[in-house]
């Protein structure tokens, strides 16, 4: 079996920066989509559940009409960058080792390669889920941070450290 130490740093900072580079490009691009989304659950939960859901190409159509192409990507666009960078580069970057460790390298059990896929996900979802919060209240009210990097302690002393 293989360890974190044995696997060599260079390899797993390089995994891990090619799988969150990877996963921050994939969100700016879908970034309208979720901005969209997300815009649709606010609306809806607003107003209460006898509003008819707008379609999302629909609802793209509006924030374009509200302001343009910028209004379609940048609420919570560095944010939604920033947790993907974290939680993808954890959930990639992390998977090769983890598996190694757990005695499912890419010849081995498939035990050990559900297991390692398990535990990269979770601890990227765990170390990644602020972020992912600050992302929703930025898409929801832009106003509320100054910054997605001021954002965090302003979570932190909003709503504590366990939330």
């Amino acid at each position: 079996a293989t360890s974190f130490t044995s696997y060599g740093k260079q390899s797993l900072f390089h995994d891990c920066l090619a799988s969150g580079s990877a996963n921050a490009a994939a969100s700016a691009m879908l970034n309208p989509m979720d901005i969209s989304k997300t815009r649709m659950q606010v609306e809806v939960r607003a107003v209460g559940s006898k509003l008819k859901p707008t379609g999302i190409l629909r609802t793209m159509c509006k924030l374009h009409a509200e302001g343009g192409v910028k209004n379609m990507w940048l609420p919570g666009l560095t944010a939604s960058m920033m947790r993907e960078m974290v939680g993808g580069s954890i959930r990639g970057g992390m998977y090769i080792p983890l598996r190694d460790m757990l005695g499912g390298a890419a010849d081995g059990p498939m035990a050990g390669k559900a297991g390692a896929a398990l535990l990269s996900g979770m601890i990227g979802g765990i170390v990644s889920n602020p972020l992912e919060i600050i992302k929703i209240r930025f898409l929801s009210d832009g106003n509320r941070y100054p910054s997605a990097v001021g954002a965090l302690p302003a979570l932190v002393s909003e709503d504590g450290f366990t939330g």
